[in-house]
Formats: C-alpha cells, sequence, structure tokens
C-alpha cells in the first residue's frame, strides 16, 4: 500500500500581491473549477482569506429561491459591509443557476462590485 499526495505550489509572490491588494481596497475575485473545499484550502493558503475575514458558503442548492435566500442573507447581514473584510464561496452548480438568472446574478454582482 502506498500514499500519495500532490500540492500544486502557488506562484512566486502571489500571496504577497494580494495582501496588496486586499490592503488598498481592491476586491479580489479567485474563480477556480475546484470543489468548494479545495477553493477554500487554496484562499487560506495564500492568505486570499484570514481569520479576520467573515466567510459565507453557499450552500450546492439547485432551488433558485434558497440560493436568493442565502444569498441575501450573505450579502445584506452585514450594516458595515465595506469596513469588515467579507469572503464569499459559490459552488459550481450554483453558479450556474445564479449566471443563468438575471436576477440573481444582479444580486450577486451589484452587491460585490
Amino acid at each position: 500500500m502506498g500514499i500519495v499526495t500532490i500540492e500544486d505550489a502557488l506562484q512566486d509572490n502571489v500571496t504577497e500581491t494580494l495582501d496588496v491588494f486586499i490592503n488598498t481596497g481592491i476586491k479580489v475575485w479567485m474563480l477556480t473549477g475546484d470543489q468548494r473545499l479545495t477553493a477554500e484550502s487554496i484562499a487560506k493558503s495564500c492568505k486570499l482569506i484570514t481569520e479576520e475575514f467573515h466567510v459565507y458558503k453557499i450552500s450546492e442548492a439547485f432551488d433558485e429561491n434558497k440560493i436568493k435566500h442565502e444569498l441575501d442573507e450573505a450579502l445584506l447581514s452585514n450594516e458595515n459591509k465595506f469596513q469588515v473584510k467579507q469572503s464569499l464561496f459559490i459552488g459550481t452548480h450554483t453558479m450556474d443557476i445564479i449566471l443563468n438568472n438575471k436576477s440573481l446574478t444582479q444580486t450577486v454582482f451589484l452587491n460585490l462590485i
């Protein structure tokens, strides 16, 4: 029996570059085809999110009403959203539903710009 692990190393200066962006108020988006847990791990390893971030996770749902409810909770729950560092994780299938629904797309992107 054997065990093999493979880790994709981050490119040079990724962590430092993201730190500059975040600390100067630039909104950073990480889009990946990875599973949500993997994406969260990558975001933590490059310090795209840290302990000071409030992390929202939208569940993998196929019901547009449930997705809308979770997005509303995540995007509208913090009155001081520009003063708190936030991160929003959306799974692949849920993002597909959002992108194919104009109302959901506007909810996400207009609140994140």
